[in-house]
């Protein structure tokens, strides 16, 4: 079979805020699991753990995909699709970026997730910029 989409589900990271410049270190508290569409009229599958059921962003092979929109495509068919667990790979979706909202949603960002820290202080350290090697890695942003 040839790849059409592969899905990864979006969790939002919101809640109190860190002190970090960057945003992934701002924001260390996520919502328990992606958000999934419970009417049937919205919908886009059957099995309701379905990527269709949930928002999240996809990567597409061009040549076997018919049309994307913001959240979703639509592979050609014969494509095989792949849902890729958020707990593998995800989209985190930093509603508190812009100003504080995650508690307009039904469910919040309250679970600690400390896991872009370490990658946080890679990325810093490769643009040059100062590394706390002494700041815990549970709750302190690395720059």
């Amino acid at each position: 079979e040839k790849l059409g989409t592969v899905a990864l589900s979006m969790i939002d990271f919101g809640g109190p805020p860190s002190n970090s410049s960057w945003v992934m270190g701002r924001f260390l508290h996520r919502q328990v699991g992606p958000i999934s569409a419970q009417h049937e009229l919205a919908k886009g599958a059957a099995r309701d753990s379905s990527w269709l059921n949930h928002f999240g962003a996809v990567m597409v092979n061009p040549l076997n995909v018919l049309g994307t929109l913001d959240h979703w495509s639509r592979s050609r068919p014969g494509a095989a699709d792949v849902e890729v667990p958020w707990e593998v790979l995800r989209v985190n979706h930093y509603v508190d970026a812009m100003r504080p909202r995650s508690h307009e949603h039904h469910i919040k960002s309250d679970v600690p997730d400390f896991g872009m820290l370490e990658t946080l202080k890679q990325l810093c350290s490769s643009f040059g910029f100062k590394v706390d090697a002494n700041a815990p890695s549970d709750d302190t942003p690395a720059c």
